[in-house]
């Protein structure tokens, strides 16, 4: 039987990485009933989920990794995602700080993290974490472009400044930070509007 579920995990891998996505869950649940502690198939099997923007679903595998290994911290932070999804941000927060308190350098956790306390108005908080994601991983510049959309946030200017020239330092094709940097700019030479006019260009960059 674990032999069976072991390959049917597999086929849902390759399925999912062809984007047959269907398939991909039908083989994962056939992994679980041949084995119904087989940790790996339900976490993937949630991840799908996610693939296909059904969060809800995706929660009811994730539940299961967590009854099976408390302390996967992968399985704390998927959900905190789903959940993020959801709109159920202070949910979202109590995953991704367990799944940090399970692996204190996991930097996708403590960067979601500060996007869910930058909702919630927790501007020094999600900075903290910001900080903590640059110290793990510091040539991420998407990072620096968030701390940086905080600061602004705040009124600090010349910090905002250094934050989006550091993110085209590490990534100069940054659209975000490149409009973001020139508004600054225009803001404290007084240029209001076309300052307005380029934040509205990086809110619109992907």
């Amino acid at each position: 039987m674990k032999n069976k579920a072991i390959a049917y995990n597999a086929k849902g891998e390759n399925l999912r990485k062809t984007g047959k996505l269907d398939g991909a869950i039908a083989s994962y649940i056939s992994a679980i009933e041949e084995d119904e502690n087989y940790s790996e198939a339900y976490f993937n099997c949630a991840l799908v989920f996610q693939d296909i923007e059904k969060y809800e679903e995706s929660i009811i595998y994730l539940d299961k990794v967590i009854e099976l290994n408390p302390t996967d911290g992968d399985a704390y932070y998927s959900k905190g995602c789903a959940l993020y999804k959801l709109k159920r941000d202070e949910d979202a927060l109590d995953f991704y700080n367990k799944a940090i308190e399970l692996d204190p350098s996991f930097y996708k956790a403590y960067f979601n993290k500060a996007i869910v306390l930058y909702i919630l108005g927790e501007y020094e908080e999600a900075i903290t974490a910001l900080d903590y994601a640059i110290k793990i991983c510091p040539s991420d510049d998407e990072a620096y472009q968030n701390k940086g959309v905080i600061l602004k946030r705040q009124g600090k200017l010349e910090e905002t400044l250094i934050c989006m020239n550091k993110a085209l330092e590490l990534n100069p094709h940054n659209k975000k930070a490149y409009y973001n940097r020139n508004g600054i700019i225009l803001e404290m030479e007084g240029n209001l509007e076309e300052a307005e006019n380029h934040y509205d260009e990086s809110r619109s960059s992907k």
